[in-house]
This record gives structure tokens, C-alpha cells and sequence, in this order.
């Protein structure tokens, strides 16, 4: 009767040691998935930058903006220099209180709370 509970003891602990393995593979998983998609929005965003400059092609913007939009992936309508990582400028500064938006040169994109692509900005 001990051996028996010591031996279902056992497999359970084994169990459970194959439980925790699965669920690190599932965020593991789950990682990669996000990441694929984040990538994945960032190459629609920046083949939509280079459709701005042409004035052809309507049709594709539209459906890719479609596609952007099943995905919930919005462009952020103000640019704010104080809310951390919306903006960046080229070179890379630290902003401060009293700088203002001068010029935008990329749209910023976000998904729910995450960023997606800042803006890239000039500053006063």
C-alpha cells in the first residue's frame, strides 16, 4: 500500500514536471507568435510608407490598411513627446517638457497599448 502511494506519488510529480515543460513551450510559443505579428505589422506600415510616395496605387494602400485594421493595428492620431517611447527623433534625444512636435515624418502605429512603430519626429 506505501509503494503504491509512493509510486503514484511519483508519476505525479512526473506529471506535473511534463505540465510545466508544456506551458513554457506554450509561452515560448506565444513570444514568437507576438513577435512574428509585430514584424509582420511593421513590414505592412512600412510598405504603406513607401505607396505615400507614389500616387498610383490607391487600391493597395486601402487593402493594406484593411488588413492593418482586422488586426486592430490604428495610426495614432497626436504625436506626444511625453508619453515614453511614441516618439523618436533622428538622432535619438531625450526630450524635455518644453519641446514641441515641429514636424512629423513617420505616422506612429499602435495595437491596444503597444506601440507598434513610433513616430519619427523633428523637434523644437
Amino acid at each position: 500500500m506505501i509503494e503504491e502511494i509512493y509510486n503514484l506519488r511519483k508519476k505525479n510529480i512526473k506529471l506535473l514536471e511534463e505540465l510545466a515543460d508544456i506551458k513554457k513551450e506554450l509561452h515560448s510559443f506565444q513570444d514568437y507568435s507576438k513577435e512574428a505579428f509585430h514584424t509582420f505589422y511593421l513590414e505592412i506600415i512600412n510598405i504603406l510608407d513607401l505607396l505615400e510616395k507614389s500616387n498610383n496605387n490607391d487600391a493597395v494602400k486601402i487593402a493594406l490598411e484593411k488588413v492593418l485594421e482586422i488586426h486592430q493595428v490604428k495610426k495614432i492620431a497626436i504625436p506626444s513627446l511625453m508619453v515614453s517611447g511614441m516618439c523618436e527623433t533622428n538622432p535619438p534625444t531625450e526630450f524635455t517638457y518644453k519641446q514641441k512636435v515641429k514636424k512629423v515624418l513617420k505616422t506612429g502605429y499602435m495595437k491596444e497599448e503597444e506601440i507598434i512603430r513610433p513616430f519619427l519626429v523633428e523637434v523644437e
